[in-house]
């Protein structure tokens, strides 16, 4: 998993994340939750290989505030998760500290694969 590309840009409205999925898997958004401050989301996998389902969680963001359920909005496709955080807490993602007030321009060419740079121009 950890050689997905993740694509941040920061608006008014929220934040959304864009998360690309490997290619010849079908993911299907089952649950989401959040506790103790971090929003875990639960995937099941159905590999085209395979006749068997399986199961995967992925901690989506971790959060520095408790966000409640209606205030977040997850969009599923074949391909790509769209995951929007609305609030004013900074929110963290997958280990980094992406969102700062100070910041709001997210460019795609500061955005690494697999991690992040912030844009602190």
């Amino acid at each position: 998993m950890s050689a997905h590309f993740f694509n941040v840009k920061a608006s008014e409205n929220g934040t959304k994340f864009h998360l690309e999925i490997e290619e010849g898997l079908m993911y299907v958004l089952t649950t989401i939750s959040v506790a103790n401050g971090e929003c875990v989301v639960s995937f099941e996998i159905e590999d085209d290989e395979s006749d068997e389902d399986k199961m995967k969680e992925i901690h989506i963001a971790r959060l520095s505030q408790s966000v409640p359920m209606e205030s977040l909005h997850l969009e599923f496709d074949l391909q790509y998760v769209d995951f929007v955080v609305r609030g004013s807490g900074e929110v963290y993602f997958n280990g980094y500290d992406i969102i700062d007030p100070r910041f709001r321009d997210y460019m795609d060419e500061d955005i690494e694969d697999g991690g992040f740079e912030m844009n602190t121009k």
